[in-house]
């Protein structure tokens, strides 16, 4: 899988709260197969700050609207602004907050996710020079090295509310606290937790899920 590195300078609005409120555009969903492989399609790397690290379970309980463990269902991808998204359907198979319940299937919009090779142009003019004819070909865009989400994961999410609808999607959405900082990946073999953060080898949330639901529900 070919790798393209860039780098946006407004990439703040990946966590919401924080950032300058734009005039809503219409946003359109990239309609892709089921059948398409993340795999197969080229990658484009770009890199932004975190505005605050969250290092402990109390600091991300603090800052959030709702938490849940779930089971991604389906995945859809848009552009808004100049940055790329994706729109995940979890399934609720446990709630930690009262204002969700088991078996509710919610939306969350996360940073990174596939455009076309045109999109990318009009976003970087500057850095590709992409012939008319590739324009419509698929890209993943990723953060921080940070892979794409996938149907079938399984999730511990401490997540916002999107109370403003900045993306102008016309739905309840939620977002992952401080971007993938509030998202735990389940391992269903070794029965951990992890996030896919920056320097995810240094991370010190890295434990049993036995153990992160016992901070949930008991710190």
């Amino acid at each position: 899988m070919k790798k393209y590195i860039i780098s946006f300078i407004s990439l703040s609005i990946i966590v919401i709260g924080i950032f300058t409120y734009y005039q809503k555009d219409r946003v359109k969903i990239l309609n892709i197969s089921n059948k398409v492989k993340l795999s197969d399609i080229k990658t484009v790397s770009a890199f932004a700050d975190s505005v605050k690290t969250y290092n402990t379970v109390s600091e991300l309980k603090l800052n959030s609207d709702t938490i849940f463990e779930g089971k991604i269902l389906d995945i859809e991808y848009f552009d808004f602004k100049t940055n790329t998204f994706s729109k995940l359907k979890i399934r609720v198979t446990k709630n930690f907050t009262s204002n969700i319940k088991k078996g509710d299937v919610i939306s969350v919009v996360e940073a990174g996710g596939i455009t076309t090779k045109g999109n990318i142009q009009k976003y970087v003019s500057d850095k590709f020079n992409i012939p008319v004819k590739l324009s419509s070909d698929l890209v993943a865009v990723t953060f921080n090295g940070i892979p794409l989400s996938k149907v079938g994961e399984k999730v511990i999410l401490f997540a916002g509310e999107d109370k403003e609808d900045f993306y102008n999607l016309n739905e309840k959405v939620y977002y992952p606290i401080g971007s993938n900082q509030g998202k735990f990946i389940i391992d269903e073999q070794s029965n951990k937790v992890f996030r896919h953060i920056e320097f995810t080898e240094n991370d010190n949330l890295k434990m049993s899920l036995a153990e992160l639901i016992n901070k949930i529900e008991n710190n």
